[in-house]
């Protein structure tokens, strides 16, 4: 008993460390693309994607949420967007969301039809 849950441990952590990753890596894209070169792509959700492929449904939409309220907060605090907007900036994390439901649900379906044969 104390084996298997050792054993489950560095996995686990091995997801968070992914997560942080792909966190830092879709905020690093921003920061990129719209804030040092004013070009209107919306790359921020390149990193959560392959998350959800990656690691699955649950890690992905962890990051779609974690993504969204960090880059909220953060343009709160830059000043560029003000306190009365954050609710509605913090929106985006629903088409976050719903954009990991889709491999999210493929990668599922393919698991149980391996599990199953």
């Amino acid at each position: 008993m104390i084996e298997s849950q050792l054993h489950f441990k560095p996995k686990r952590l091995r997801t968070v460390l992914i997560c942080v990753a792909a966190e830092a890596l879709n905020l690093l894209t921003v920061l990129i693309f719209q804030q040092t070169l004013h070009v209107s792509l919306f790359l921020d959700t390149i990193f959560t994607v392959a998350v959800t492929f990656y690691l699955g449904l649950v890690p992905g939409l962890c990051v779609a949420l974690a993504y969204n309220v960090l880059d909220s907060f953060l343009l709160v605090a830059r000043g560029i967007v003000a306190d009365s907007l954050l609710f509605l900036d913090m929106l985006y994390a629903l088409c976050g969301c719903s954009l990991c439901l889709s491999p999210g649900s493929s990668r599922a379906t393919k698991r149980m039809a391996c599990t199953s044969s």
